[in-house]
């Protein structure tokens, strides 16, 4: 028959995937493969993801594949500004449909604007939960987005695109939920403690 051909794929910076064009079964490599093998360990997800925060290079193997779903879940993120008015909510929702929606699969600085804006985020947010929140509390909020969020890493690492979809929109849903819920008790916090 005829010599595989591989195809290189990259995933944003970080390491290339190994892909049979020919084969139906994927290339052997000393990278990961498309297959259902588990996807990054944490301390790989935080490496990979603190990479991806100095590139405009897309971690999605799949290329610009666009899901509604994830598009319409980006909204999620104005859901804070009902208790916090801050022009930080829309910006969050703007940057990730530009990245997640617009520009999925595809090189744009959109993509760095939306890692960072979301790193920041994410420690602001773990910063007033600490504040405002019983530790058990801010862990029950902080728990089920990150894990969301880390599925969705793992899953497209793998080239597995369903679940990605699915996770991805699990993170920005419970994510903003948990914001909604760390901006109400903030807020609540300093209201008792100003002077009437």
């Amino acid at each position: 028959g005829r010599p595989a051909m591989a195809t290189r794929l990259s995933m944003g910076g970080v390491g290339s995937m190994s892909v049979s064009s020919l084969n139906p079964s994927p290339t052997p490599s000393s990278t990961s493969t498309l297959d259902s093998s588990p996807g990054p360990s944490l301390r790989q997800a935080l490496v990979r993801h603190a990479r991806s925060l100095a590139s405009t290079r897309s971690t999605l193997l799949w290329g610009h594949r666009r899901s509604r779903a994830v598009g319409l879940s980006c909204l999620c993120f104005c859901a804070p500004i009902i208790v916090d008015p801050s022009v930080r909510w829309p910006l969050q929702a703007l940057t990730s449909c530009m990245s997640d929606y617009v520009h999925t699969g595809l090189p744009s600085a959109w993509h760095t604007a939306d890692r960072w804006l979301a790193t920041v985020q994410v420690f602001l947010e773990l910063a007033r939960a600490a504040h405002c929140l019983s530790p058990l509390h801010a862990v029950l909020l902080a728990v089920p987005p990150l894990s969301a969020k880390f599925l969705g890493t793992s899953a497209a690492a793998r080239g597995d695109f369903e679940s990605y979809r699915l996770h991805h929109v699990l993170w920005h849903l419970i994510a903003s939920a948990a914001c909604v819920q760390v901006e109400y008790a903030y807020s609540q916090q300093h209201a008792a403690r100003s002077p009437a």
